[in-house]
C-alpha cells in the first residue's frame, strides 16, 4: 500500500467523519471515495444506490431510463411507458373537467382529432384525440406542464441504465408532480 501525506487541514477533516477505535485514515479515505463515486453516477456495481427526487423546475434527462413503477393521480400505471404514462395524464386531465381544446394546446406534440395510429400516433379515447409518440424528455415536458396545469398528481420512478449517455448512469430517482 502507497504511504501519502496528508495536509493538517485535510486530517482535521477526515477526523470529522472517522469513528474513534474504529476507522483508519484508509477506511475514512475509501468511504468518502465511495461516496463521491456515488454522487458523480459512478458507483461500484452492488453498490446501494443514492434516491434522487425531483421535480419539474429541474428534471434532468430521462433518456436511458427504465420505469421502475408510476403513478397518475395516485393511481399505478398499467404500462410502464413514457408515451403510456403520457396517455394516463391526458386521460386524467379530461376527467377532471379539463377542456380537451385547452388540453391539446399546452402539448408540445403533434396531435390529430379522433383515431389515428399510423406514423407513431396515439389514441386517447377520453380525449377524442391521438397524438404522435414522443421520445422520454418530451414526453417529460408535456408530463410536466399538463400537471402542473390541470393539478394531476404524478410520480414516476426511474432508473438510469448502465450507459455513459445517461443522467445518472445506473441510479434510481423519483420524479414528483405538480
Amino acid at each position: 500500500m502507497p504511504n501519502i501525506e496528508v495536509s493538517d487541514s485535510a486530517m482535521a477533516y477526515l477526523k470529522q467523519y472517522a469513528e474513534p477505535l474504529v476507522d483508519t485514515t484508509v477506511s475514512v479515505l475509501d468511504r468518502i471515495l465511495a461516496e463521491h463515486a456515488k454522487l458523480k453516477g459512478h458507483a461500484p456495481s452492488g453498490a446501494p444506490a443514492i434516491e434522487m427526487r425531483f421535480s419539474g423546475t429541474n428534471l434532468p434527462s430521462v433518456k436511458f431510463t427504465t420505469i421502475l413503477s408510476a403513478k397518475v393521480a395516485r393511481k399505478p400505471v398499467a404500462h410502464k411507458s413514457w408515451n403510456h404514462i403520457l396517455e394516463d395524464v391526458i386521460t386524467a386531465c379530461v376527467q377532471t373537467g379539463a377542456d380537451v381544446a385547452e388540453v391539446r394546446s399546452l402539448m408540445h406534440a403533434n396531435t390529430m382529432d379522433g383515431q389515428q395510429s399510423d406514423n407513431g400516433y396515439r389514441y386517447v379515447s377520453a380525449a377524442g384525440f391521438s397524438f404522435q409518440g414522443l421520445e422520454a424528455n418530451r414526453v417529460c415536458k408535456n408530463l410536466t406542464i399538463l400537471s402542473e396545469r390541470f393539478s394531476i398528481a404524478l410520480e414516476i420512478e426511474v432508473r438510469w441504465q448502465d450507459e455513459e449517455k445517461a443522467a445518472f448512469p445506473q441510479q434510481t430517482a423519483r420524479i414528483v408532480l405538480p
